[in-house]
């Protein structure tokens, strides 16, 4: 099964998940609707992780291991609060919920903006 696979199959049961819980909010909790977005997370670091040790021949730049980790630290970072959140847990503003998301949007456009600077055909 290809990664976008995966994703794709990931995303439906996430989002029948989150509709089953909506419908009836005493058959499970949040952090079992979640479960398809732990278990993207996991095969996202086990993939950085193994293509860490693909490259070891052709060293990855060390800020764009930590740009990734960093990526994906906000994105985990998100979920959990979101979780905690939605379950009662946690009685903060939605705003501190959404500064992982906000903070992570940043960076990818400002990444984005970066490279499209520097590596623009001529």
């Amino acid at each position: 099964m290809s990664l976008q696979a995966l994703g794709a199959v990931l995303f439906l049961v996430l989002t029948v998940l989150v509709a089953v819980k909506l419908d009836s909010p005493d058959r499970m909790s949040w952090p079992i609707a979640f479960i398809p977005c732990w278990i993207f997370d996991g095969v996202a670091c086990i993939l950085c992780v193994r293509m860490r040790r693909r490259r070891r021949n052709h060293s990855i730049p060390a800020k764009q291991l930590a740009l990734r980790a960093g990526f994906l630290a906000l994105m985990i970072a998100f979920q959990v609060l979101l979780v905690l959140r939605l379950e009662g847990l946690l009685t903060v503003r939605w705003i501190a919920v959404l500064a992982p998301l906000l903070a992570f949007e940043l960076l990818f456009a400002g990444t984005s903006v970066l490279y499209i600077h520097h590596n623009r055909p001529y």
